[in-house]
């Protein structure tokens, strides 16, 4: 496993999450945010690049 900025490489269209709005967001959404600078994307990918697990960073994430 390894943990990397998202990138277009990585495969995103096998994750699943309990959470549903969370598995919509990586495969829907954060690309989008991302070239908006709206969301920093890291990912945890296996050997094949499929990605396992990601956090996101937004300036709603920092503290005022």
């Amino acid at each position: 496993m390894k943990i990397q900025l998202l990138e277009k490489t990585h495969n995103r269209k096998n994750f699943t999450c309990e959470e549903d709005s969370l598995t919509d967001y990586i495969r829907n959404q954060v690309s989008q945010d991302t070239r908006k600078r709206l969301a920093t994307c890291f990912v945890a990918v296996d050997n094949n690049r499929d990605v396992i697990g990601y956090y996101t960073l937004t300036s709603e994430s920092l503290g005022r």
